[in-house]
């Protein structure tokens, strides 16, 4: 539900086009439906309340889910590149 006893998806046919969106999302960043659903949803309820176009709601939903989640990918990759990065001591 979106707000009150709105559903977060109008029909059948919206439920399977955001759900496509979740699974291209996971497959992206190789995470489990369980990370990346929720954020979808949270994202796809803000936006759903004040949008009068809906057709580019899961292009729009995706993206804010890419911006979210492509930062914790970065500072992780950053970290493990800390991790292997072994400094010439020989000098």
């Amino acid at each position: 539900m979106v707000s009150g006893n709105i559903p977060l998806y109008a029909n059948l046919s919206e439920k399977r086009i955001h759900d496509s969106a979740i699974r291209d999302l996971c497959a992206e960043f190789s995470k489990p439906e369980e990370f990346i659903r929720p954020l979808y949803e949270k994202s796809l309820i803000e936006m759903k309340k004040k949008a009068r176009i809906k057709d580019f709601l899961p292009i729009l939903a995706c993206r804010r889910v890419r911006d979210l989640v492509t930062p914790i990918f970065a500072c992780k990759q950053k970290m493990d590149m800390k991790m292997f990065h072994h400094p010439d001591t020989s000098q």
